[in-house]
């Protein structure tokens, strides 16, 4: 009889340990996914900005506004670098959601069974 409970409650927390690592494989998929769509409409945004600081510069080139495409050039230098930054959140975060979910695995993986 004790063996027969025995081996019900390692299979039970067996059953348990998976279920727990795909609940957090889930939550973790879904962080990550929060982030990208997030990083994707920023990509997009930034894009759009600098296609339209683009075609303004060549406008201004066209007409020999060299004042004016100088300032713009200079927009548009630092909203490239804002560009960049914003990306490089993103995938500070990524990388910061892969080392917690790889940090609460382990965990679960060494924690006695209760």
């Amino acid at each position: 009889m004790t063996a027969r409970i025995d081996r019900e409650t390692e299979s039970f927390q067996n059953i348990l340990q998976e279920e727990l690592v795909n609940i957090t494989n889930q939550y973790f998929d879904n962080e990550r996914k929060a982030v990208l769509d997030e990083r994707k409409q920023v990509e997009e945004a930034y894009n759009q900005k600098i296609a339209e600081y683009k075609r303004a510069i060549n406008t201004l080139k066209e007409n020999n506004a060299v004042e004016q495409f100088s300032a713009l050039e200079k927009d548009l230098e630092m909203t490239v670098k804002e560009y960049e930054q914003s990306l490089k959140v993103f995938d500070d975060k990524l990388t910061e959601i892969a080392m917690l979910q790889t940090q609460v695995l382990a965990y679960m993986k060494i924690s006695p069974a209760a």
